[in-house]
């Protein structure tokens, strides 16, 4: 995980490139009013795609999206490698390091932000938890992200029979 909460996975598959991009556009394929499908996106004709919730319908705008699983599926021979990235949106990574700065100015300095009647130290604490509760908040949802992906293009922890997949966990912090 880099500053921006960026988490960076990789995934090696023994099928051929093709077979694994028509699953790909097959899972990528459904409308995004289809509200049966929790996740949705777009293949693009350079072999990259994106993932993202579907679950409820002012999510089509880019702005209330919280997480983003960004990839690209590459032809390695007779194996296939997915590169996948799962960032959150930045408005709420900017929230995220403001809101200490925030806590900083109530704590030590001026209290006015939340209102006179109530001391620097629950203002700090609601804030405190306010930030704790969004970081939680966007870890879950990219856990939960990557393993819809995984689980619709069956790789990862979840093989099946005779199909090896190997799971390369990079920790690249990469900008």
């Amino acid at each position: 995980m880099d500053i921006l909460l960026r988490q960076k996975y990789s995934y090696r598959i023994s099928n051929s490139f093709d077979s694994e991009r028509e699953k790909l556009e097959k899972v990528l394929k459904g409308k995004w009013y289809d509200f049966s499908k929790t996740i949705c996106g777009v293949m693009n004709s350079d072999d990259t795609f994106t993932f993202y919730f579907n679950l409820l319908p002012f999510w089509r705008f880019n702005l209330l999206r919280i997480v983003y699983l960004r990839g690209q599926i590459l032809n390695n021979g007779n194996d296939t490698t997915i590169n996948i990235t799962l960032s959150p949106n930045v408005g709420f990574v900017c929230i995220l390091y403001l809101m200490p700065l925030i806590n900083l100015n109530i704590f030590f300095g001026d209290n006015s932000l939340m209102g006179e009647g109530n001391t620097r130290l629950n203002n700090f604490l609601v804030l405190l938890c306010s930030e704790l509760t969004l970081f939680i908040i966007i870890q879950i949802i990219t856990f939960v992200l990557r393993r819809k992906f995984e689980k619709a293009l069956r790789v990862g922890s979840f093989d099946i029979g005779n199909r090896v997949n190997e799971i390369l966990t990079t920790t690249e912090r990469k900008c």
